[in-house]
């Protein structure tokens, strides 16, 4: 799977999803790269109090093994900007069926949506302004 990120010129990226068994709730995600793996393909995943406290377990249970759920994800660059231009295009749509107007966002964007992801600078700041171009944008 790595091999085979690498080799897509790195666009795609590979993680692995931890969550509690019970009780559902989101993914922990952890980048996969050739230290997520130990000598013999054994996987490596990280496991610390606040994932242990998820999955139900406290005290001397906290160091063995809990049930929890594990997936592998690989985010696509294109599939992004798609999913971002769908999710900008329903709230502009919102705003005008019900005659409201933006006066601008404040965008909270994961490190990982990066040049280095998508090729480009500024990605997402870009599809706001396409959306909405006359708005502010203020974000991280």
């Amino acid at each position: 799977a790595i091999e085979a990120q690498q080799s897509g010129g790195g666009r795609s990226a590979l993680f692995s999803g931890v969550r509690p068994a019970v009780g559902g709730g989101g993914y922990l995600l952890e980048p996969l790269s050739q230290a997520s793996f130990a000598h013999g393909g054994s996987m490596r995943l990280p496991f610390d109090a606040s994932l242990a406290a998820a999955c139900g377990c406290s005290g001397e249970a906290a160091l063995s093994t809990p049930e929890c759920e594990v997936r592998f994800f690989q985010l696509d660059a294109n599939a992004c900007r798609t999913d971002l231009a769908k999710m900008l295009g329903h709230v502009k749509q919102q705003c005008e069926d019900n005659e409201e107007e933006t006066l601008g966002a404040v965008m909270f964007t994961c490190g990982g949506r990066s040049e280095r992801f998508f090729g480009e600078d500024m990605v997402d700041a870009k599809q706001f302004q396409a959306a909405f171009p006359t708005k502010p944008l203020i974000g991280f």
